[in-house]
């Protein structure tokens, strides 16, 4: 992780999570959540992978939109603006497939 983002590794981290299984979350004790987080699990175990996906959050969060500045990230609207990114960050990878 890139030091001038170290504030924002939490809002990194959820983006690294809705990379991973996605924005619809099964209930908890669901058998298709502990699907998705055995195939999240085994993603993170993998260096490469796993490496490849904190870098595209990395991305996604520094195109979201979010002021740079800031010293903390902790309001509401924040997280839904790195939601949208998220969001039209699935779309674009949609449209090229």
């Amino acid at each position: 992780m890139k030091a001038k983002n170290k504030k924002a590794r939490f809002h990194i981290i959820f983006l690294v999570r809705l990379l991973g299984i996605g924005d619809k979350l099964e209930f908890f004790n669901s058998n298709k959540m502990e699907k998705n987080c055995e195939s999240f699990k085994n993603i993170l175990l993998n260096e490469a992978e796993a490496l490849s996906l904190f870098k595209t959050a990395e991305d996604i969060f520094e195109k979201s939109g979010l002021d740079m500045d800031k010293k903390k990230y902790k309001s509401e609207s924040e997280t839904e603006l790195l939601v949208s990114a998220y969001k039209a960050y699935n779309k674009a990878i949609k449209s090229d497939s």
